[in-house]
């Protein structure tokens, strides 16, 4: 279905310059403008999506989704005026962002774990071969029917596609409970902050939980570290070379060093209360951290930080 939609984009790639002339009378000032609009429109999508985080079914917002794709893309011929394209392309640009991100979700939550880079490649290169595919289509419309009628099929599609592959993408949408309060603590760090939503919700959900009881020590100075803690509940304090240094309570995190540096842990963290704990393992926590440039920065400011406090 994912693909479907790309085809779509092939399509569209073609026609925005067609468009660009009819609408704006310039083709290069015209398609800048139109392509410039249905980023915008898929920016604002990309912040609504985040509504869809922890969301248990998903199916609705790709049909959603798809519905205003294919709505905005037969609109476009119907009106042909500057203002009816950028705002239809805006619309647009928004239903492409909830589609992709439901979907990605829903492809995350049906496959196993280790085959999840694996399915992400394929739906990458296949996703190549549709826009090619798009592209060509899209000539041999636009030069047999007109930009209008090209877009009028390419719309309709969608929706036939739509309504043929409903079941399937219902039997897809498999009932994932996520962990929300898990979502919660991970947003609110700055490590994690420019993860996705589907990014996100693999984190979360791969995630463990720990009790401690007073006086135990959740990680001991020198030893490897595997683990990286988020506190939910209760307070521990932080010891290095048998001083205390610092304190941590609900919504604190830490491990991170020895994880991001591949160094033994720089202090012991000990339980002062009932403690509750969300736990990331090395795989999952480095793999979200490595996801782009933005992540990477950030993890090594925090790291820095902490071992600037701590005297390292």
């Amino acid at each position: 279905m994912l693909n479907s939609v790309i085809v779509l984009s092939g399509v569209l790639d073609v026609a925005i310059i067609v468009l660009a002339f009819e609408v704006f009378g310039s083709e290069d000032a015209g398609t800048a403008w139109l392509n410039a609009i249905i980023g915008v429109g898929a920016a604002a999508g990309s912040v609504l999506a985040v509504v869809l985080i922890g969301r248990r079914h998903l199916a609705s917002s790709m049909w959603r989704g798809l519905v205003l794709i294919a709505m905005s893309v037969c609109l476009i011929p119907i009106f042909r005026t500057q203002a009816a394209a950028l705002v239809a392309l805006a619309v647009m640009g928004a239903g492409w962002t909830f589609v992709d991100v439901s979907g990605r979700i829903m492809l995350q939550r049906v496959v196993p774990l280790g085959g999840l880079s694996r399915a992400f490649g394929v739906l990458e290169g296949s996703s190549m071969a549709a826009e090619a595919l798009g592209s060509a289509t899209g000539a041999v419309l636009i030069g047999w029917l007109g930009v209008g009628w090209a877009l009028v099929i390419a719309g309709l599609l969608i929706i036939f596609l739509l309504i043929v592959n409903r079941g399937a993408l219902q039997d897809a949408d498999v009932g994932v409970v996520v962990p929300i309060e898990h979502l919660h603590l991970l947003r609110s760090i700055p490590m994690f902050a420019a993860l996705g939503p589907a990014e996100l919700e693999r984190l979360a959900t791969s995630a463990g939980k720990e009790s401690m009881g007073p006086g135990s020590a959740v990680c001991v100075q020198g030893e490897l570290g595997e683990r990286f803690y988020l506190v939910e509940r209760g307070t521990a304090r932080v010891v290095r070379d048998g001083v205390d240094v610092a304190s941590l309570g609900s919504g604190d995190f830490f491990g991170e060093i020895a994880l991001l540096r591949d160094i033994p842990r720089t202090a012991t963290v000990e339980a002062m209360s009932d403690l509750e704990l969300v736990v990331l393992e090395r795989g999952p926590f480095l793999d979200a951290i490595k996801s782009s440039a933005c992540q990477i920065e950030a993890a090594r400011a925090v790291s820095q930080t902490r071992m600037d406090e701590l005297g390292i």
